[in-house]
């Protein structure tokens, strides 16, 4: 929990959900077809495996979900429920780093599970 925890601070660092001018970019889902961009195989195994990661880290979390990557082009991350965390096409790209990229996957984790224990 201590790894999550300080991953979030990560989040707010990192710069992947943030626009230029420091204005949140998170968005509401529109559906795994939204948009122009289908998300690549790259961008599915490279969420997967951060995910997997995170997961084998904490195992005591209490949440479980599947990681998915669905074609918006905006940089979004969403958890409808405690089965899966959804990442846009437009966030993985920006994430230049996979302690990037972790940073927010765990965030949103975080929020899930203190969302379950709720």
């Amino acid at each position: 929990m201590r790894r999550l925890i300080a991953a979030v601070a990560l989040a707010a660092a990192a710069g992947c959900l943030s626009e230029p001018g420091g204005r949140p970019a998170v968005v509401a889902p529109a559906g795994p077809d939204a948009g122009p961009n289908r998300p690549s195989a790259e961008a599915a195994a490279r969420v997967e495996e951060v995910g997997q990661r995170l997961l084998a880290a904490n195992p005591f979390l209490g949440v479980e979900p599947s990681f998915q990557v669905v074609g918006i082009p905006e940089p979004m991350v969403a958890h409808p429920d405690y089965q899966g965390v959804f990442l846009s096409v437009g966030l993985v790209d920006r994430c230049e780093t996979e302690n990037a990229l972790a940073a927010v996957v765990a965030s949103e984790m975080a929020q899930m599970a203190a969302e379950r224990r709720t």
